[in-house]
């Protein structure tokens, strides 16, 4: 008789170690509200910020380390040109401390923490489109570039 009470708490008793242990992620959606959980901290969707949808060019001006490629034996050497990038704005949790936190996979962080809740920010995230000389015209195809410096 007690063994046969005794197994069904200790199962229950492993579930339970396994829901508070797993850092899955359960949504559940109604029309204006949603909640979703993810390392064992409960937050609002509704209480992230709006993603800023701007996008912009930019020109930076940068030294290069180039060779020019048409040229035999040509040596490499450093030039005043500009980049041309592409910036937008991301969401990014400003709470995680790359020196407290391990990205596992899949957008999940584990972190020390225990009550740890994200803070989104829209930050600027820039990607590079191409290289300008001086004259801001677009480097020759023969123009390797090893290095680039910004100012």
């Amino acid at each position: 008789m007690k063994s046969n009470f005794i197994r069904p708490l200790g199962i229950a008793a492993i579930l339970m170690l396994c829901a508070v242990f797993c850092h899955g992620q359960a949504t559940t959606s109604t029309n204006r509200d949603s909640m979703f959980l993810s390392g064992g901290s409960i937050s609002l969707v509704d209480d992230l910020p709006k993603k800023d949808t701007t996008k912009w060019k930019d020109t930076v001006a940068v030294m290069l380390l180039v060779c020019d490629t048409s040229i035999i034996n040509s040596s490499a050497y450093w030039v005043k040109a500009f980049s041309v990038r592409k910036g937008e704005y991301e969401l990014v949790d400003v709470f995680i401390d790359p020196n407290t936190t391990t990205y596992i996979g899949g957008g999940i962080y584990s972190t020390t923490l225990l009550g740890w809740l994200p803070q989104w920010e829209n930050k600027a995230v820039y990607s590079h489109l191409e290289y300008l000389d001086d004259r801001k015209k677009p480097l020759s195809k023969n123009i390797f570039v090893w290095q680039v410096v910004s100012k």
